[in-house]
C-alpha cells in the first residue's frame, strides 16, 4: 500500500493537493481557492475529473537529435508547453531502450544521427511498435528530401527543415496528430 505525505477530506482539499504538489495548473483552480465564492463539491470534482481527462489526453513527443544545442531547443519547445508531455535524446540508442516503456504519439527524428540514418531508425521503431507511429523527420540540408531514395512513405510522416520555430514544432504535431483539423 502505497503512503501519502498529505490527506484529503474532500474535493476542496484535493483541488488544493493537486495545486500544491504541482500535480495541475489550471485557471479554474486558482480561481476556485482564491476566492471567497462557494463552490460545490460537486462542482468541484468536475472540474478536477475535467482537467484530469484533460491531462490523460496530453500527447507524447519524443525528440531523437545530436545536435546539442538543437535539442535543448525543442526540449524549451516541449517543456513550454501544458499541451503536451515528452522528453528528448541526443543519442538514438537511449531513446529506442524507451520504446514499448513509454507509449509514444509522435516522434520527432533527425535524419543524420550517430548511428543510424533518421529514416532506418523510423523503419525499426515502427517495425517494433508494429503500428504506423506518426513521425517527424528534421534535416538542416533543404534538399535532403528531395534528393535521398530513402523517405518515408508511409502514411503519418512530414519533413521538416530545421531549424524549426515554435510554431514549426507546435503545428506539426497539430498537423500528424489532427491532419483534417489542420487543413481546415
Amino acid at each position: 500500500m502505497k503512503k501519502y505525505d498529505f490527506f484529503i477530506n474532500g474535493p476542496t482539499d484535493l483541488a488544493r493537493v493537486l495545486k500544491e504538489k504541482n500535480l495541475c495548473q489550471f485557471e479554474d483552480l486558482d480561481f476556485y481557492l482564491n476566492t471567497n465564492r462557494k463552490v460545490s463539491d460537486e462542482e468541484l470534482t468536475n472540474m478536477i475529473a475535467k482537467h484530469e481527462c484533460q491531462l490523460l489526453k496530453r500527447p507524447n513527443i519524443l525528440i531523437i537529435d545530436d545536435d546539442p544545442d538543437f535539442n535543448r531547443v525543442l526540449s524549451s519547445y516541449l517543456n513550454s508547453s501544458i499541451e503536451y508531455n515528452g522528453r528528448s535524446f541526443e543519442d538514438e540508442i537511449d531513446a529506442l531502450h524507451l520504446l514499448g516503456k513509454d507509449d509514444i504519439d509522435v516522434f520527432f527524428i533527425d535524419v543524420n544521427l550517430n548511428h543510424f540514418n533518421g529514416f532506418e531508425l523510423g523503419k525499426i521503431i515502427r517495425h517494433f511498435l508494429n503500428f504506423p507511429v506518426p513521425i517527424v523527420y528534421m534535416s538542416q540540408d533543404k534538399n535532403v528530401f528531395l534528393k535521398t531514395n530513402q523517405i518515408d512513405h508511409n502514411e503519418n510522416v512530414l519533413y521538416l527543415n530545421k531549424p524549426l520555430t515554435k510554431e514549426d514544432f507546435y503545428g506539426s504535431i497539430n498537423k500528424i496528430l489532427h491532419p483534417f483539423k489542420a487543413a481546415a
